[in-house]
């Protein structure tokens, strides 16, 4: 399974078959995933600590994407993420979504778990 994280919004504006596909995936050419809620939360941790939406993050199947994954060298590396990092080279479907989870933040903002969030899939 795989994690990857997103503005509730950027979740919640999809209709319900829509394909999630991040702006990322025109800049860059792929979605950003991490291998485990532990590596998302150092993501969410050291790069989203300004955000001042809520955070969530989707639990993905590989088996259910159509794009490729690919383990890949984060850029910029940094402490406490793996040397690989799955990248999806095409868009999310909502089939491959098994579950979204919010992520709390301490008053301190932050990011210490995942809670389940009471959304669609």
């Amino acid at each position: 399974m795989l994690y990857h994280l997103l503005t509730r919004s950027s979740w919640t504006t999809l209709g319900p078959e829509e394909d999630y596909a991040p702006a990322s995936l025109v800049t860059e050419g792929f979605i950003h995933c991490s291998p485990d809620a532990t590596t998302l939360l150092t993501v969410a941790n050291r790069f989203y600590t300004d955000a001042t939406e809520p955070m969530i993050a989707l639990w993905i199947d590989p088996s259910q994407l159509t794009a490729e994954v690919r383990w890949e060298a984060p850029d910029p590396p940094a402490p406490g993420i793996p040397d690989r990092m799955p990248h999806v080279y095409g868009p999310i479907p909502h089939r491959a979504v098994r579950a979204i989870y919010s992520l709390q933040r301490e008053a301190t903002g932050r990011y210490v778990a995942l809670l389940p969030f009471y959304g669609d899939c």
